[in-house]
């Protein structure tokens, strides 16, 4: 790493290369990076929490073109495979899933299978793991949680440090009502780590020029307020080319267009709860928990197309 340069003068590059005039919210994430990046305490830490459409996708990009100025690498994760795909899209690198980074399958003579946790033979670098929130405390692989085998996989490694990025309203952990993995005082509690954290608010007024966000961030305020006691619906959907109401008569056709479309991998259907979820695949119907359902399955969904593992239709039953 190059320790000859400065906090300031690494901010000054990590604003250029983030090709904008920052927010305020932005410009002190960004100066918590300068010095989190030089940081020579014990197992750095950084957890970047934010809105939908703060600007945490841009902050990301001016990191990773910022890196190989300082002479550090990176590495780029996130917990499922359609997430690891959006990373790497507009980052334009390499990313995978956790899973696929930090654990290995190990052969035995009697010919079983294990998982085990990985070495990290990595060096001076920045591990950034997008969508943290569902980085949750279930016991996986010989016992240990994904949180436990990421933290202990990252610092394993020599000079090596952690960014963990997300939303606190996005979706937490499989039975958790909240994320640890975004909480800097319960990381900082469990862990041998020296971590600290930011929380993006400001929503750019491009974004809110998009429907979707708009609701969410207008979602998001009540949710802050406790302003439980509203009238439905609360959506808008008036000016916006985004989002629009569909009739239930209409709803099956709509969703055979989506999906038929042997080249586009981006319809997402969003459910109330998985009570009634299920998975289609080959034709079939398959309720969560049969293996068809496991994101580590590949195969092909009913129209022929590769499914990677974490990426499945999702059907209102």
């Amino acid at each position: 790493m190059n320790n000859a340069m400065g906090r300031q003068e690494l901010f000054g590059h990590l604003i250029q290369s983030f090709g904008f005039e920052p927010t305020e919210g932005q410009s002190i994430v960004l100066y918590h990076l300068s010095a989190f990046l030089l940081s020579q305490k014990e197992n750095p830490t950084y957890v970047l929490r934010g809105y939908a459409g703060t600007g945490k996708t841009t902050l990301v990009k001016a990191l990773v073109k910022t890196l190989p100025s300082i002479g550090m690498k990176y590495v780029l994760m996130a917990p499922t495979g359609r997430a690891a795909k959006v990373l790497s899209s507009y980052t334009g690198q390499p990313a995978s899933t956790i899973h696929r980074r930090i654990y290995q399958a190990k052969a035995f003579p009697d010919g079983s299978i294990h998982i085990a946790r990985a070495e990290n033979k990595s060096k001076n670098t920045l591990f950034i793991v997008d969508e943290a929130s569902m980085i949750g405390e279930q016991r996986e692989f010989g016992g240990s949680s994904l949180l436990d085998d990421l933290l202990c996989y990252v610092f394993s490694g020599e000079q090596c440090r952690l960014l963990l990025i997300g939303d606190t309203a996005q979706l937490p952990p499989v039975e958790s009502s909240e994320s640890p993995a975004l909480n800097c005082n319960y990381l900082k509690s469990e862990f041998p780590i020296t971590a600290a954290t930011y929380e993006l608010t400001e929503v750019k007024r491009q974004a809110l020029e998009s429907g979707i966000l708009y609701n969410a961030t207008d979602i998001r305020q009540l949710l802050g307020e406790k302003l439980y006691e509203y009238h439905l619906p609360i959506f808008h959907i008036d000016g916006f080319k985004d989002i629009e109401r569909i009739e239930p008569e209409t709803f099956e056709e709509m969703l055979h267009n989506a999906f038929a479309n042997m080249s586009d991998n981006e319809a997402v259907i969003i459910c109330k709860s998985n009570k009634n979820l299920q998975v289609e695949q080959k034709g079939e119907y398959v309720q969560p928990g049969h293996p068809w359902a496991y994101p580590q399955h590949r195969g092909r969904d009913c129209y022929g197309r590769q499914v990677d593992g974490g990426e499945k239709q999702l059907l209102l039953g």
